[in-house]
């Protein structure tokens, strides 16, 4: 008998469940390591039990076993005391408060930490930004004393080695910035374009006394500059010391936590047990992190991300932080004070339209990953009215703890008996608006998802491109409906003003500035949703598509606008405005030219520059295009796909990574090979065993993968040695042709596929190959199963864009020899 013993599991609810299911009952004290992980580890990548026993590499064998989990679980708990007892008195106090608060059956856990937990540690949250100086210095080197064989790169860089690709980009770069030219330069996998850039970069604008801005697409990359690239860069130019002077990351509000938002909410006397959760992590990961940077966690359930959205810096404009703290203040004070700045595509183009409000003055800007530069730009002055955008749009006035619940034990304590008479009208005029504005928002997306059953489109879609000039069957109801909501804003916005006004005049009362400032933002997100509406439905824009989207899961509905020419925008509002602008990515031209991405983005380069890869391709790459491989549209394809999977799993060692242009296809092969015993390889398949972040983890405890992966996986994915030997294409990436912004994007041209469709496709299929070969050291094989590549007229623009490689040309049965001989070099070359 186990009598009053605590006990202890992980996710133990499930096995308490199962065991009360044959008349078990329990009082004893329950501790979750499930739920404990999740707070005390909030980086950890993954919260499984067999993934923690990696990440602590926890001395239990036979995994899967009902004893060898108890040992693990054991081992979990104990490693969770011990971070738990690390923290100062103060944190666990809080998590006791919140644990209690929210009914957490783990409550007693920290009662009993509390008792064994150290006193009168700080937090790492430090507001105060240093003093730069370094313009001051004298420590600037010629772009040879780094990158030459001698260099001090090669001082630094365990493994250099002298690329001369490497040295003619880092020049180039310089007279850039140097004579205030604009430069476009691709540069092929291997060439280390990131330091290529950051070196002269750096260097020139502290010599300058210049800022910077470094902007890049994806968090991946942003994560490499400023963990592995920068402190490099630092090091080779002795700044060492002055490593926090020198360059900052900046991320859009929704990136940073509101110490005001998670401290008021901790003010609350009841907590649901999911939020208490949440807010628990939030509190132990708070003590360590100097950034306030919410991506620093893990947020692994999807409930908590909606969760999370409440304590981020939106809707803060009036906030002063909490006690002086703001931790967006200081990453836009720390910004301001740097040399460079390293941003994404998403937050420079927030900036252009705010005018320049966000980021500090800039002369210089480098744009990495440029081919997305179009695409992120058309995102950034779209808009969308949705069911998700109303709902959050309306959250703060809805619900028993809505703004005017909150305000009302604020104003009742100092108030006069007409103002709170008045906060009561408005109070109720507010209900009754909110509650009209639903009802009407409801039938408008309803109305709209009808659309897509009476529409006779060209394509099977989900999206409908409208215009005034091309009106759907029942677009009299949507405007008819959408007139009301207008009417209905314009109330809403009168007394959203009364309502500002009456705060206004109590702005002493501690607590009042933080809800005006959500009043105010929710003001002016009133007035957006009318200019998009008016929009939409009766003043289109030039260059502007419309279209309604139908979600048939959730039977609703959006409307949604973007312009799909962005090349004059960029051009008069950012390449214009600044000194030097260069633009670079590895993949950047098509048909050998950049004709194509100057067009589309509006850039007017001084100078053109193609790099290629350093990498010795003809020996290190063998492509493969079946010649029995049947078309892609043929109803066999996919079990073709899936048997040449099989074969080339066979005979090839190491990882093995399978591009897809849509779920639909993935899932289709997937479902043939799921249970196939004779695939000797671990399959992971996207969106089924994980998002790209949790599949490359395990990716790298694994070398005998197989990954099933879609639009992510063709690029930003750093595969090197035997995590990647093959890669197999399975359709040449062309985009959803039903896609509005591309079919408007198309339609702009005379010849569309030619000069539109195929140059895209081509560059993202550039990327894709890419994936293959990071490393001097790789070798591999990549296998293309798109008869169209050799069978069309334009397939041979494909095959030109890639390295000079050796090709077979074999049936599917031939391939695994083929394969086998490669791999152990006994082919001839």
């Amino acid at each position: 008998t186990i009598k009053d013993i605590p006990i202890i599991g992980h996710n133990v609810d499930f096995d308490l469940s199962f065991l009360r299911n044959y008349g078990m009952t329990f009082e004893n004290i329950i501790f979750d390591t499930l739920d404990l992980s999740y707070v005390f580890f909030p980086s950890s990548p993954s919260y499984s039990l067999q993934s923690l026993k990696k990440e602590f590499h926890f001395p239990v064998k036979n995994s899967h076993r009902a004893l060898s989990d108890c040992e693990s679980t054991m081992h979990l708990f104990n490693e969770i005391v011990k971070d738990a007892k690390s923290l100062p008195s103060s944190v666990i106090g809080r998590l006791s408060q919140v644990a209690n608060t929210s009914n957490w059956i783990d409550s007693a856990f920290f009662q009993y930490i509390l008792i064994n937990s150290i006193e009168n540690q700080n937090s790492n949250f430090d507001s105060e930004s240093p003093e730069n100086d370094l313009h001051d210095k004298e420590m600037f080197l010629q772009i040879d004393e780094i990158f030459s064989k001698d260099g001090k790169l090669s001082e630094s860089l365990s493994g250099f080695e002298y690329r001369e690709e490497q040295n003619q980009m880092a020049l180039s770069v310089q007279n850039a910035l140097e004579n205030k030219t604009q430069l476009i330069i691709e540069a092929g996998t291997g060439v280390g374009k990131s330091l290529a850039y950051l070196i002269p970069a750096i260097n020139y604008s502290i010599k300058a006394n210049e800022k910077i801005v470094i902007s890049t697409n994806t968090i991946g990359l942003q994560e490499q500059l400023i963990d592995k690239d920068l402190p490099l860069v630092m090091k080779i130019l002795g700044l060492n010391s002055h490593a926090e002077d020198t360059f900052a990351l900046l991320k859009g509000r929704a990136n940073y936590l509101c110490l005001q938002k998670l401290y008021s909410q901790l003010s609350l006397q009841n907590l649901d047990t999911n939020t208490g959760v949440l807010i628990s992590k939030i509190i132990v990961w708070l003590h360590s992190s100097t950034s306030g940077d919410l991506n620093e966690m893990n947020i692994s359930r999807s409930d908590h991300q909606a969760i999370l959205n409440k304590f981020n810096a939106e809707k803060t404009l009036r906030c002063t932080g909490f006690e002086g703290q703001c931790f967006l203040r200081q990453a836009r004070n720390k910004a301001n004070e740097s040399n460079a700045i390293i941003v994404n595509h998403s937050l420079l183009m927030s900036d252009l339209i705010s005018e320049g409000s966000i980021l500090p003055p800039y002369e210089n800007l480098i744009i990495d990953e440029a081919h997305h530069i179009e695409d992120q730009a058309s995102q950034a002055f779209s808009f969308s009215v949705s069911r998700f955008i109303v709902t959050d749009f309306l959250s703060d006035f809805v619900g028993s703890d809505n703004i005017y619940d909150r305000l009302r034990s604020i104003l009742i304590r100092d108030s006069s008996n007409d103002t709170l008479t008045e906060f009561e009208t408005l109070d109720d005029q507010t209900q009754n608006i909110i509650k009209r504005l639903q009802d009407d928002f409801s039938l408008l997306f309803s109305i709209g998802f009808q659309s897509k059953q009476l529409e006779n489109t060209k394509f099977k879609s989900d999206k409908i491109r409208v215009s005034q000039n091309h009106q759907i069957n029942n677009w009299d109801q949507l405007v008819d409906v959408t007139d009301n909501l207008i009417v209905l804003l314009e109330e809403f916005l009168i007394i959203l003003n009364q309502l500002i006004k009456t705060l206004e005049r109590k702005i002493n009362l501690i607590g009042i500035t933080e809800y005006l400032g959500i009043v105010e933002s929710v003001y002016s997100n009133a007035k957006s949703l009318i200019s998009h509406l008016v929009e939409f439905f009766s003043e289109n824009k030039e260059n502007f598509v419309y279209w309604i989207y139908s979600d048939s899961y959730r039977e609703t509905s959006s409307f949604n606008a973007a312009p799909f020419v962005v090349g004059d925008i960029l051009y008069k509002e950012l390449f214009s405005q600044k000194e030097s602008v260069v633009l670079t990515s590895a993949t950047l031209t098509s048909d050998e030219k950049f004709e194509h991405i100057n067009f589309r983005t509006g850039f007017h380069p001084h100078e053109s520059i193609v790099l290629g890869s350093p990498f010795d391709y003809k020996t290190s790459v063998r492509l493969i295009i079946p010649n029995d491989v049947p078309d892609p549209r043929n109803e066999n394809y996919f079990q073709y796909v899936s048997e040449s999977i099989k074969i080339i799993c066979a005979n090839a060692p190491g990882g093995v990574l399978v591009l897809f242009t849509s779920y639909f296809a993935l899932n289709s092969v997937y479902e043939f090979i799921k249970k196939d015993k004779n695939i000797n390889k671990t399959i992971l398949a996207q969106g089924v065993h994980g998002s790209t972040r949790n599949l490359l983890q395990r990716i790298n405890n694994d070398n005998e993968s197989l990954i099933l992966g879609t639009n992510s996986f063709w690029e930003g994915v750093d595969l090197k040695g035997a995590a990647l030997n093959s890669l197999i294409i399975t359709r040449l990436p062309f985009e959803v042709p039903s896609d509005p912004i591309y079919q408007a994007r198309f339609e702009n041209y005379d010849n569309g596929f030619n000069d539109f469709a195929v140059p895209n496709a081509i560059i993202k299929f550039r990327q894709g190959f890419g994936r293959l070969i990071r490393s001097k050291d790789d070798k591999g094989i990549s296998v293309i199963l798109d008869s169209r590549i050799v069978k069309s007229s334009y397939g041979k623009r494909f095959i030109k864009s890639l390295p000079d490689i050796p090709l077979s040309r074999n049936s599917i049965n031939e391939m695994g020899n083929i394969i086998s001989h490669w791999f152990n070099d006994d082919i001839e070359k």
